[in-house]
């Protein structure tokens, strides 16, 4: 199974990307899944995405479909930003990133328009800030997402499960340890992952009518997380969650699980 197969993906929906700061790893792994298949694709944010290397980038802060539709002419796939600006925060040496600039994100109903009037094209967004942590509350650090969104994609690193509950791996861990009613520092369980991501789930499940909404358990390791399964069935039994799939991001086959 791949990803798209993974995660559900139709040509033509809004997926929205949430959480840790694999989920930059994780959309650019679909997106080249599915720009192979030779679909065309959209790459946005609501909030910022620091600018990629190599790909097609319009920048303007009132797109017309037009616009999309002649680019993916001659293109599969398309960076859609409002303003670029100089990053002034120390940035990975990564190879795919264009120099110290970020690309300020659309305005959700520009982007909702967009998605209604270019009903072919597939939209893969990233709407939050978290770059790095392991773990993150979406819903309390400002996040965008687009109320057209069809898919929900709540990224965590399951390598977390077992570290403190600290600013080394989680985003805001005074809010998360708050929300949790643990101190931080707390040693991470599942419990506590499957607690935090599914407050954030049934959270957006009542403001996005009809969305479905993944988790996404991400890990470099090539071998299944022994928690895994356990951290799986936790999140499907107590949160309004459709799916939860394991993806290893250093394999060729990144779909290691994927639980219904």
């Amino acid at each position: 199974m791949d990803l798209k197969q993974a995660l559900n993906v139709h040509p033509g929906e809004v997926v929205t990307f949430l959480g840790s700061g694999s989920k930059t790893s994780v959309i650019w792994r679909l997106l080249h899944q599915l720009v192979s298949n030779g679909e065309k694709v959209v790459l946005t944010t609501t909030t910022y995405i620091l600018e990629p290397k190599g790909v097609p980038v319009l920048i303007t802060i009132d797109p017309e479909p037009g616009d999309v539709v002649r680019t993916l002419l001659t293109s599969t796939v398309l960076v859609l930003a409002a303003k670029r600006e100089e990053c002034t925060e120390a940035l990975p040496a990564d190879p795919n990133l264009t120099g110290p600039f970020k690309l300020l994100g659309v305005p959700p109903q520009v982007l909702n328009d967009l998605a209604r009037r270019l009903p072919g094209v597939t939209w893969l967004v990233e709407a939050d800030k978290v770059k790095k942590e392991k773990l993150a509350m979406p819903i309390k650090n400002g996040v965008i997402v687009p109320p057209t969104t069809n898919r929900l994609v709540l990224v965590a690193d399951i390598e977390a499960v077992g570290q403190a509950l600290d600013a080394d791996t989680v985003y805001q861990p005074e809010l998360a340890a708050q929300l949790l009613n643990v101190a931080p520092g707390t040693r991470i369980t599942s419990e506590l992952v499957a607690k935090l991501l599914g407050y954030t789930a049934l959270g957006l499940s009542r403001t996005l009518k009809g969305v479905e909404i993944v988790a996404l358990l991400a890990q470099y390791s090539t071998h299944a997380y022994p928690e895994a399964e356990r951290l799986a069935r936790l999140l499907m039994d107590n949160a309004p969650i459709k799916a939860v799939c394991l993806v290893s991001l250093s394999s060729a086959e990144p779909v290691l699980g994927v639980w219904q």
